[in-house]
């Protein structure tokens, strides 16, 4: 089958997202499959290249919010119509990918509800404030629209099914396929970390909780100043944050390495860190917390949903609510204060990694959803 696969995200990937699409076209070529992957290019300009054996198309994007994703999509409905050999099956990965008319089957994997994502997040500055209303209006028009275009749907986790049942319709079958990770690859280091490193990695963005984490900072210095606070990842929160550390005081405690690409270089962080810290208002089910887990990392996380079924608190996570910053001190605190417990919790988020990582029955499920999608559009095409 040739699979084309559509997702917003830079790639190679910094993110979870794109490190899920990436990783999925990777098994999927494995199994004899052609893939190629579709993103984000510069302004006026379509480029092409090969990553990892996947072939990668940048289409042109222009920032014109909030009406970005309606002109990307003309670039990207003209770049699938040009492809040679056409594409047997479109993977559209949300969110804030365009719709593409129906010329082929289409499945859509959604991991997260927009809707419930900007609900969530805090209400801060006027910029913050844009930002939820786009989300809120712009975002999940687009989201209901994909949702009534797509053969088939897959969800990430069973809270955002119920999201989308909740808040755009129930009419929709959405199958919940769960993130994994290669457990063999993301594995715990063979000595316990030297220092006391604290480490967030995914989207700088403002949904995802770093204000509490740079609010939270003082009171954790305050009684372990070797502390570090190390954050892997790149986007447009990432000023706001570096100015928010400096009103603080806390520019030594600190660093902001922007995206990584080189997973040895990520896998290297996970091991190197004391604890993996995701206060995110809102999820699907984050790769990069699995992906912590399965080094053997303790993970301090919002209690926002997609918890469930995956961690449970003081047993192989600590959990927090959202938006506070004193309930994740004093977590942070816990960790910090009783090497015993951070061991004892990573150990059982790693065994709970293996047990959640199916790889092989994974994909089985993947390529049976492109099954139904190629039977439901055929289906339609000769009723049309």
């Amino acid at each position: 089958m040739n699979i084309l696969m559509l997702t917003s995200v830079s790639l190679p990937p910094q993110d979870g997202i794109g490190r899920h699409v990436m990783t999925l076209a990777e098994r999927l070529r494995g199994r004899g499959h052609r893939v190629s992957v579709m993103t984000r290019g510069k302004m006026g300009q379509t480029g092409e290249s090969t990553v990892d054996g996947i072939r990668l198309f940048r289409v042109p994007f222009y920032p014109i919010y909030p009406l970005h994703v309606h002109a990307h999509g003309f670039f990207v409905r003209r770049a699938i119509l040009s492809l040679s050999p056409p594409p047997d099956l479109l993977h559209l990965h949300s969110p804030l990918v365009p719709p593409v008319e129906k010329a082929f089957p289409v499945v859509t994997t959604f991991h997260s509800a927009s809707y419930v994502t900007f609900a969530r997040a805090a209400k801060g500055d006027v910029s913050d404030r844009l930002r939820q209303w786009m989300g809120r209006t712009v975002s999940t028009r687009l989201e209901k629209r994909l949702l009534r275009t797509s053969d088939a749907a897959i969800t990430v986790h069973e809270g955002v099914r119920e999201d989308f049942r909740k808040y755009y319709s129930d009419r929709h079958e959405l199958q919940v396929i769960p993130n994994t990770v290669d457990t063999d690859f993301f594995r715990p280091p063979a000595s316990p970390p030297r220092e006391k490193v604290l480490l967030y990695a995914g989207r700088l963005d403002y949904r995802k909780g770093l204000l509490e984490l740079v609010a939270a900072a003082p009171a954790v210095i305050s009684r372990h100043p070797e502390v570090r606070f190390v954050l892997v990842g790149a986007g447009p929160f990432r000023a706001r944050l570096e100015q928010e550390v400096e009103k603080r005081g806390l520019t030594a405690r600190f660093s902001f390495l922007g995206g990584i690409t080189d997973p040895a270089a990520i896998l290297g962080h996970y091991q190197e860190s004391y604890a993996v810290v995701h206060p995110s208002y809102a999820e699907g089910n984050p790769l990069t917390v699995l992906e912590a887990m399965a080094c053997g990392r303790p993970v301090i996380a919002a209690a926002s949903g997609f918890e469930q079924g995956l961690l449970e608190d003081g047993t192989n996570a600590l959990l927090v609510r959202p938006g506070s910053p004193d309930e994740l001190a004093a977590a942070t605190l816990r960790l910090l204060d009783s090497p015993e417990l951070a061991l004892r919790v990573g150990q059982a988020a790693r065994k709970k990694a293996v047990e959640v990582s199916d790889i092989r029955a994974a994909t089985d499920r993947v390529e049976e959803v492109y099954g139904r999608a190629m039977a439901a559009w055929r289906a339609s095409r000769r009723h049309q």
